[in-house]
């Protein structure tokens, strides 16, 4: 049995780098992208939860810690909302 550096070796012997290639978009699905790729603008053009839950103050999530939901910021809502100590605002993702 030969070790797992020594396997690694020469799995990297046998294997070449393909040279990167231009594809559209559409293409691209179960390939890597050779460099990064950005978005010509910002989408959604706000902060974005990806989960529902709560904004919270990190300083205020201590065990046993009771928080009062002070509002609601529904799905797509671009509404300006802030939390303060004590507080939490229920968070909707749609």
């Amino acid at each position: 049995m030969i070790s797992e550096a020594e396997a690694r070796a020469k799995i990297l012997e046998a294997v070449r780098t393909l040279p990167p290639r231009k594809m559209s978009i559409l293409q691209a699905l179960d390939h890597f992208a050779a460099e990064d790729y950005f978005a010509r603008l910002p989408l959604p053009m706000f902060d974005n939860s990806a989960m529902d839950g709560y904004a919270v103050i990190a300083s205020d999530c201590k065990r046993g810690k009771r928080l009062r939901v002070i509002g609601e910021q529904p799905a797509g809502a671009d509404r300006q909302l802030r939390v303060s100590n004590g507080n939490a605002i229920r968070i909707f993702t749609g």
